[in-house]
C-alpha cells in the first residue's frame, strides 16, 4: 500500500481519481459531472492510495482554504473496496503528508451515510446540515491540532512501514509486507 499525491492535473494520480471518483459519485450516486470536476481542481492536491497490486482503491482531495487549514472533498472508495480499511489509511497518509505542509485544521462536509466514519477518525461536527449536489451533507466537521495526536494503529504503522521501504528504494515491497506481518 502506498498513498501518492499530485497537484498535476494531466498526472496518471489525477487520472486514477477521476476514475474512482467517476465511478462513485457519477455513475453511482448520481452527481453530475458538471458538480463532480469543477473549478477547483488544479488548486486542490489529490491523493490516492494504491493497493499492493498498484491498482487505485481510494482518493481524496485537500483544498487549501488558508496558510494552515484545508478541505477535504471528494473521498471515495469503490463499493468493491469498502469496508476494507482503506479510507482510513488514506485519510492518515494525505493528513500525514498536510502536517509537514503545517496544515493545522481540516474541515469537510461528510455525506450523511459517511459521518460516523469521519467520527471515529476524531472529526467533531461544526454548523448545520446543508445540501451539496443535492444531497443533504452532515454538519461541517473539523479536525485541528489533534491531528498528529490520534492513536497509531497498526494499518498506519504498515503505511509508514511501506513507505519508508518505498522511499528508500533499496527493499522491496515484499519487505515491507514482511515487516508489516511482524508489528
Amino acid at each position: 500500500m502506498h498513498v501518492a499525491q499530485t497537484k498535476d492535473t494531466l498526472s496518471e494520480i489525477y487520472l486514477a481519481s477521476l476514475k474512482i471518483r467517476n465511478q462513485v459519485f457519477v455513475k453511482e450516486q448520481g452527481v453530475p459531472l458538471a458538480l463532480e470536476v469543477d473549478e477547483n481542481e488544479a488548486l486542490a492536491v489529490h491523493f490516492v492510495l494504491y493497493d499492493d497490486d498498484n491498482e487505485a482503491v481510494a482518493t481524496l482531495r485537500f483544498l487549501p482554504i488558508s496558510d494552515h487549514e484545508v478541505k477535504l472533498q471528494r473521498m471515495a472508495v469503490p463499493a468493491a473496496h469498502r469496508g476494507s480499511g482503506y479510507g482510513r489509511q488514506l485519510i492518515e497518509g494525505a493528513e500525514a503528508f498536510i502536517q509537514k505542509q503545517g496544515i493545522k485544521k481540516v474541515t469537510l462536509g461528510a455525506q450523511i451515510t459517511a459521518k460516523e466514519f469521519y467520527l471515529k477518525l476524531g472529526y467533531q461536527p461544526e454548523g448545520d446540515v446543508f445540501l451539496d449536489a443535492d444531497m443533504p451533507r452532515a454538519k461541517p466537521l473539523t479536525r485541528s491540532d489533534s491531528l498528529k495526536q490520534r492513536p497509531q494503529n497498526r494499518s498506519f504503522l504498515c503505511f509508514v512501514v511501506a513507505v519508508f521501504y518505498f522511499s528508500a528504494s533499496m527493499i522491496s515491497s515484499i519487505a515491507a509486507s514482511n515487516a508489516c506481518a511482524t508489528l
